[in-house]
């Protein structure tokens, strides 16, 4: 999976995908129905958020100010039909496991089987759940920015659940970590700050927490961040949160970096 995500004013940066679910008794219906399945394709169709495009072999996102933020799954196929949906999943089952998930416009995939319809709150709950279902790492990953999509739903508790949980992979707590850096809410900010100063992740998952906290768009990041370039205990994450604050385009940082600059000239 490919995740196209736009970074400060103009740029885009690419990533492989990051990670996955939450809340552990979320989705327990449909995780039952899919871990009933054999073998084979089982697809389910659910709305989505107004700023949510659909497209034949992707998602587009967009910003409260109508930019595109991001889009998934995309690979260069040419032209794409998008409309504003609804979404169709497909799930990839192997022996009852959730093996990948993929998610575009609306179409008959041959042999795939047909789940019940569901609200789109308990689709989102299952994805977001899906680290901690019998699932694959890669269909983990998929789950948590898919969560962000059906029509009405709020998987913020259940991703700062995943990017806290010490007990997962840190490939899981980096995928929290970053969906939460694209959540539109103050409410992500303290918990990314903790887990950027917390002394039992390792150092890619502090430094996840901070690029998290960098693509965040709320007034109290830019703030935390100047804070942990200066006080963070780990001089990878101090780093990390200076390199990032240069990305950022607002005129307080300037002032904060040439202060730095400064006070280093002068010892």
């Amino acid at each position: 999976m490919t995740i196209g995500v736009r970074v400060g004013v103009g740029g885009w940066m690419v990533l492989a995908a990051l990670g996955a679910g939450a809340a552990p008794g979320a989705g327990q219906g449909l995780a039952g129905e899919l871990g009933r399945i054999e073998d084979g394709w089982a697809s389910l169709v659910v709305e989505v958020r107004d700023e949510v495009e659909v497209c034949d072999h992707g998602i587009r996102w967009y910003g409260d100010d109508g930019e595109e933020r991001g889009h998934w799954h995309w690979d260069g196929r040419g032209e794409e039909t998008c409309d504003s949906g609804p979404l169709q999943l497909d799930f990839r089952v192997r022996n009852g496991q959730v093996q990948e998930v993929s998610a575009g416009r609306v179409s008959a995939r041959a042999g795939a089987r047909a789940l019940a319809s569901r609200s789109p709150m308990e689709v989102s709950d299952y994805l977001v759940a899906m680290a901690y279902h019998d699932v694959t790492t890669d269909a983990a990953e998929e789950g948590i920015f898919l969560s962000r999509l059906p029509e009405g739903a709020d998987p913020t508790e259940g991703i700062l659940r995943i990017a806290r949980d010490r007990s997962l992979p840190s490939e899981l707590r980096k995928s929290g970590l970053f969906w939460a850096g694209q959540l539109a809410t103050e409410v992500v900010v303290a918990p990314l700050q903790a887990v950027a100063v917390e002394d039992e992740a390792d150092q890619e998952v502090r430094e996840a927490a901070v690029f998290a906290l960098s693509q965040h768009q709320g007034e109290n990041a830019t703030p935390v961040l100047m804070e942990l370039a200066l006080e963070a205990p780990h001089p990878g994450t101090r780093r990390s949160a200076l390199f990032w604050l240069a990305q950022r385009d607002e005129p307080e940082i300037a002032d904060f970096l040439a202060n730095i600059i400064m006070g280093r000239q002068g010892g």
